[in-house]
């Protein structure tokens, strides 16, 4: 039997594993020591749910922190996708969620079938917290786009 704690830690290293795999030719190989550090030692966590719609070289993406008072990400992204859409239940990671509202100006997101990752990034490509999240979704993909949190 796979416990919680290890099916966190599985996919906290498949979205570490794909941020080395998408970022390593294109950030400085200390940025994405960064990225991947934070993302490892992520414990401050809110409910979140995220909504996808794909038609294939463009992705709508909504993140919404369910929890009272949070607050919704609206984002526009250009990849390569299947077709389709799906909703995403898992949770938010971030150190400071006032610096996550405030200064997110881009995002990337990795989508499969049954799960999804979205990390938000500022305007110097620094990690400012990241959805995990399980669900049902027709969206198989990769892309990045930008957005805000309103």
């Amino acid at each position: 039997m796979v416990t919680t704690m290890t099916k966190c830690s599985n996919l906290r290293q498949q979205i570490m594993d794909d941020v080395q795999r998408r970022y390593g030719e294109y950030l400085d190989k200390d940025k994405v020591s960064c990225i991947t550090s934070k993302i490892a030692a992520a414990e401050n966590k809110y409910p979140a749910k995220t909504t996808l719609a794909s038609a294939i070289f463009y992705i709508k993406v909504d993140t919404q922190i369910t929890s009272e008072g949070g607050k919704h990400f609206s984002g526009n992204a250009g990849g390569l996708s299947s077709p389709g859409g799906g909703v995403l239940f898992g949770d938010l990671y971030t150190d400071d969620l006032d610096d996550l509202y405030t200064n997110t100006v881009s995002f990337q997101i990795t989508m499969t079938p049954v799960f999804c990752s979205v990390l938000f990034f500022d305007s110097a490509s620094n990690l400012l917290g990241h959805f995990e999240g399980g669900g049902v979704s027709t969206v198989s993909g990769v892309a990045g786009g930008t957005g805000s949190w309103s």
